[in-house]
Protein backbone atom coordinates (compact mmCIF):
# COMPACT_ATOMS: atom_id res chain seq x y z
CA UNK A 1 0.00 0.00 0.00
CA UNK A 2 2.76 2.30 1.11
CA UNK A 3 4.78 1.92 -2.36
CA UNK A 4 1.26 2.74 -4.21
CA UNK A 5 0.88 6.04 -2.07
CA UNK A 6 4.62 6.76 -2.86
CA UNK A 7 3.99 6.34 -6.84
CA UNK A 8 0.63 8.47 -6.52
CA UNK A 9 2.77 11.23 -5.39
CA UNK A 10 5.83 10.81 -7.35
CA UNK A 11 3.36 11.17 -11.16
CA UNK A 12 2.59 14.91 -9.31
CA UNK A 13 6.27 15.37 -9.26
CA UNK A 14 7.35 18.45 -12.07
CA UNK A 15 8.57 16.70 -15.24
CA UNK A 16 11.41 19.25 -15.05
CA UNK A 17 12.79 17.40 -12.26
CA UNK A 18 13.34 13.99 -14.46
CA UNK A 19 13.83 15.24 -17.69
CA UNK A 20 17.30 14.89 -19.05
CA UNK A 21 17.83 18.88 -19.57
CA UNK A 22 21.40 18.32 -21.50
CA UNK A 23 19.98 16.90 -25.02
CA UNK A 24 22.18 16.29 -27.86
CA UNK A 25 20.27 18.27 -30.78
CA UNK A 26 21.56 18.72 -34.14
CA UNK A 27 20.23 20.85 -37.09
CA UNK A 28 17.92 20.23 -39.90
CA UNK A 29 20.73 20.45 -42.28
CA UNK A 30 22.81 17.67 -40.67
CA UNK A 31 23.34 13.96 -42.89
CA UNK A 32 21.45 11.32 -41.49
CA UNK A 33 24.89 8.97 -41.22
CA UNK A 34 25.89 12.10 -38.40
CA UNK A 35 22.84 11.90 -36.93
CA UNK A 36 23.29 7.78 -37.03
CA UNK A 37 26.78 8.29 -35.76
CA UNK A 38 25.74 10.59 -32.87
CA UNK A 39 23.08 8.32 -31.84
CA UNK A 40 25.61 5.01 -31.88
CA UNK A 41 28.27 7.04 -30.39
CA UNK A 42 26.10 8.75 -27.60
CA UNK A 43 24.12 5.95 -27.01
CA UNK A 44 20.87 7.38 -27.06
CA UNK A 45 17.45 6.77 -29.51
CA UNK A 46 16.25 10.05 -29.74
CA UNK A 47 17.62 13.38 -31.36
CA UNK A 48 16.03 16.47 -31.40
CA UNK A 49 16.21 18.77 -34.84
CA UNK A 50 16.43 22.34 -33.82
CA UNK A 51 17.22 26.15 -34.97
CA UNK A 52 17.59 28.79 -32.47
CA UNK A 53 16.67 27.01 -29.76
CA UNK A 54 12.96 25.84 -30.81
CA UNK A 55 12.06 22.41 -31.51
CA UNK A 56 11.63 21.47 -35.67
CA UNK A 57 11.58 17.85 -35.21
CA UNK A 58 12.42 14.49 -33.82
CA UNK A 59 14.14 11.47 -35.00
CA UNK A 60 14.51 8.28 -33.57
CA UNK A 61 17.09 5.26 -33.73
CA UNK A 62 13.68 3.19 -35.01
CA UNK A 63 13.43 5.69 -38.02
CA UNK A 64 17.14 5.43 -39.36
CA UNK A 65 16.35 1.58 -38.83
CA UNK A 66 13.18 1.26 -40.95
CA UNK A 67 15.52 3.40 -43.56
CA UNK A 68 18.93 1.02 -43.38
CA UNK A 69 18.30 -1.55 -41.33
CA UNK A 70 21.17 -0.63 -39.26
CA UNK A 71 21.43 -2.86 -35.60
CA UNK A 72 21.21 -0.52 -32.44
CA UNK A 73 24.38 0.83 -31.02
CA UNK A 74 26.79 -2.14 -32.52
CA UNK A 75 30.24 -1.63 -31.96
CA UNK A 76 31.81 -1.06 -35.68
CA UNK A 77 35.31 -0.21 -36.65
CA UNK A 78 35.36 3.31 -38.45
CA UNK A 79 37.21 1.80 -41.03
CA UNK A 80 34.39 -0.45 -41.52
CA UNK A 81 31.34 1.34 -41.22
CA UNK A 82 29.06 0.80 -44.25
CA UNK A 83 27.82 3.33 -46.33
CA UNK A 84 23.68 3.62 -46.01
CA UNK A 85 22.77 4.09 -50.21
CA UNK A 86 19.61 5.72 -48.97
CA UNK A 87 21.27 7.83 -46.53
CA UNK A 88 22.43 9.55 -49.90
CA UNK A 89 19.16 9.91 -51.65
CA UNK A 90 17.03 11.67 -48.53
CA UNK A 91 17.59 14.40 -46.13
CA UNK A 92 17.28 14.59 -42.40
CA UNK A 93 13.95 17.02 -42.87
CA UNK A 94 12.01 14.18 -44.95
CA UNK A 95 12.46 11.74 -42.60
CA UNK A 96 12.19 13.64 -38.95
CA UNK A 97 8.72 14.33 -37.50
CA UNK A 98 7.97 17.34 -38.34
CA UNK A 99 6.09 19.23 -34.77
CA UNK A 100 6.24 16.25 -32.51
CA UNK A 101 4.22 16.47 -29.89
CA UNK A 102 5.63 17.90 -26.90
CA UNK A 103 4.87 18.57 -23.38
CA UNK A 104 5.34 22.11 -21.60
CA UNK A 105 8.02 22.56 -18.60
CA UNK A 106 4.97 22.72 -16.33
CA UNK A 107 3.30 19.24 -16.92
CA UNK A 108 4.20 16.21 -14.43
CA UNK A 109 5.40 12.82 -14.36
CA UNK A 110 1.60 11.78 -14.61
CA UNK A 111 1.06 13.76 -17.76
CA UNK A 112 4.01 12.44 -19.48
CA UNK A 113 2.89 8.93 -18.56
CA UNK A 114 -0.85 9.87 -19.60
CA UNK A 115 0.97 10.92 -23.02
CA UNK A 116 3.14 7.62 -23.97
CA UNK A 117 0.65 5.40 -23.17
CA UNK A 118 -1.99 6.80 -25.39
CA UNK A 119 0.36 7.96 -28.31
CA UNK A 120 3.03 5.37 -30.85
CA UNK A 121 6.33 7.07 -29.72
CA UNK A 122 8.82 6.92 -26.64
CA UNK A 123 9.99 10.30 -26.11
CA UNK A 124 9.03 13.94 -25.46
CA UNK A 125 10.56 16.79 -25.83
CA UNK A 126 9.98 19.10 -23.22
CA UNK A 127 9.86 23.09 -23.97
CA UNK A 128 9.12 26.27 -22.96
CA UNK A 129 6.23 27.68 -25.67
CA UNK A 130 8.39 25.94 -28.22
CA UNK A 131 11.72 26.29 -27.00
CA UNK A 132 13.25 23.18 -25.81
CA UNK A 133 14.45 22.67 -22.15
CA UNK A 134 15.04 18.44 -22.40
CA UNK A 135 13.92 15.33 -22.96
CA UNK A 136 11.73 12.54 -21.12
CA UNK A 137 11.95 8.88 -21.85
CA UNK A 138 9.82 5.90 -21.49
CA UNK A 139 13.11 4.44 -19.65
CA UNK A 140 13.06 7.77 -17.76
CA UNK A 141 10.17 7.67 -16.57
CA UNK A 142 10.36 3.88 -15.75
CA UNK A 143 13.52 4.32 -13.86
CA UNK A 144 12.04 6.86 -11.79
CA UNK A 145 9.00 5.41 -10.81
CA UNK A 146 10.46 1.88 -10.06
CA UNK A 147 12.93 3.13 -7.79
CA UNK A 148 10.11 2.91 -4.78
CA UNK A 149 9.16 -0.93 -5.90
CA UNK A 150 10.43 -3.37 -3.68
Amino acid sequence: MQSKIVNAMKTHVPITHIMTSQVHTVAVNTSLAEVEHIMKKKHIRHIPIVEGGRILGMVSLTDLQRLSYTSSFAEVDAEAEDDVPIYNFLTLEQVMVRDPFCIQKTATVGDACDVLTRMDFHALPVVDGKELLGIVTTTDLLRYLSTSMG
